[in-house]
Order: structure tokens, then C-alpha cells, then sequence
């Protein structure tokens, strides 16, 4: 019998290809196939930036409906954070504000997929991977299905202007920056993998690493100094 098959759909920012990379590969990993059509779960990552990314995230999980008849259909991303109650009247089987798999299998867990042979133990492997906001080295096998010859890494998210136009901080939270030897880490695996290009992402670039500072109230990295290190990384 062969695995279920699910399919992601993305809208918006780069950030946001780059967490849907990451949730397949999570996804994957708990024995799943990432599927082209028919797929018994799909799942719309979505966007808040206008109201006209509110309204191709509507029009989106239509269109996965449609595709496929046969699966739960699971609403995850920004526009859950900020318009939730709208978002809860697409129709969609579930609606869930973290992208992460394990916090979509908490949600499950009482929740009949309508899928069969073995969900419970899929479900469980998805909750006990270690949760971060990069893909472990191990899924990297499948990463050009998402982002074939350039590869975005996220280096960085959240923001902190809050500016009066603008609900990315409400959506993406705090500044969270990641380690530089994670993001090193994960540049060299894609090299390995056969990547040619590597480009940087992140909600708010220029604020890399300010979350991450000494006793003394010093920044540990900056942006500067993590791409010194990313180009001295083998193979670029």
C-alpha cells in the first residue's frame, strides 16, 4: 500500500516558500509523499500582506477543493494570524495558525483525517521531530521539488517596527534570528545537494542577529559577518 500524498500551496514571500520547504520535508520525513495532484491532504500556506492576498488565499483553497476532491484541505499561515474568523469560513477542514508539522498533529489528534493504515503512528513521529524553524540535514533528499536551482534560506524572522500600515509584525511576531552555524549548517547540505545558488531571506534582514547579544548588550553576529562565513563555506 502506498503512503498518503499531500501537496502544499503557497502564496506571498519568499519567507514563506522557504517554511513550506520546510513543513514538506518535516512532513515527508513522517513517511508521507509530496504529491502533483490528488493528494489526500493539501495544505494552503498563506498570506496577510493586502486583502488581495486574503482573497487568492480564499480563492487557493478553493482550487485545492478542487484538485483534490478527496483530501482534508488545512489552512495554516499569516492571514490565520490576523483574520481568523474569516479565514474559519473557506471551508477548509482545519484551519491552523503555526506552519510547523508538529503543531498541525496536535491538531489532528483528535481530529479523523479520514485516512487509513498506520495514521496515529504518522502522527506521532511528525510531534517528536525536533521543531526549529530550519529542515533537519536529512531532508534535503527532495529540497530542489520546492526551490530547484536557487535555494532561499531563512535566516532571520519576525519584526519589530510595527508600522501603522503594516500587520507583518502581528503576523511574523518577534525578531528571531537563527544561529550561524545552523544556517551554515544547512548552506553547506544544499551545496552538497547540488544547489548553485544560495539567497538569504528574511522578514526584517537588516535586523539580523539583534535578538542574539552578549551580557554586554553586544550583537554576536550581523548580517555582514554571516555572509563572510556563508562564502567560506565549500563549493562557493
Amino acid at each position: 500500500m502506498s503512503n498518503h500524498r499531500f501537496k502544499i500551496y503557497t502564496l506571498g514571500c519568499k519567507v514563506n516558500q522557504y517554511d513550506s520547504a520546510s513543513l514538506a520535508a518535516r512532513i515527508q520525513a513522517a513517511g508521507f509523499v509530496l504529491a502533483k495532484d490528488d493528494a489526500e491532504l493539501a495544505i494552503i500556506n498563506t498570506c496577510a500582506v493586502t486583502k488581495s492576498a486574503l482573497r487568492k488565499g480564499r480563492q487557493m483553497a478553493a482550487r485545492a477543493r478542487r484538485e483534490n476532491p478527496r483530501a482534508k484541505i488545512i489552512v495554516t499561515g499569516c492571514a490565520v494570524k490576523i483574520y481568523k474568523e474569516e479565514v474559519g469560513k473557506w471551508g477548509a477542514d482545519l484551519v491552523v495558525e503555526e506552519r510547523e508539522a508538529e503543531e498541525i498533529s496536535k491538531r489532528f489528534k483528535n481530529y479523523d483525517l479520514g485516512l487509513k493504515n498506520g495514521i496515529q503512528n504518522r502522527k506521532s513521529k511528525i510531534i517528536n521531530h525536533k521543531s526549529d524553524v530550519s529542515c533537519s540535514k536529512m531532508d534535503y533528499e527532495n529540497v530542489n521539488i520546492f526551490q530547484k536551482s536557487r535555494y532561499f534560506i531563512k535566516v532571520q524572522d519576525g519584526c519589530r517596527q510595527f508600522c501603522t500600515y503594516c500587520v507583518i509584525p502581528y503576523a511574523r511576531g518577534e525578531l528571531k534570528s537563527r544561529a550561524v552555524a545552523e544556517v551554515v549548517a544547512e548552506a553547506r547540505a544544499v551545496v552538497d545537494a547540488g544547489i548553485k545558488e544560495i539567497v538569504l531571506c528574511g522578514i526584517h534582514l537588516g535586523l539580523y542577529g539583534v535578538d542574539r547579544v552578549t551580557h554586554n548588550a553586544q550583537r554576536i553576529m550581523n548580517l555582514t559577518e554571516l555572509i563572510k562565513q556563508l562564502g567560506a563555506c565549500p563549493g562557493n
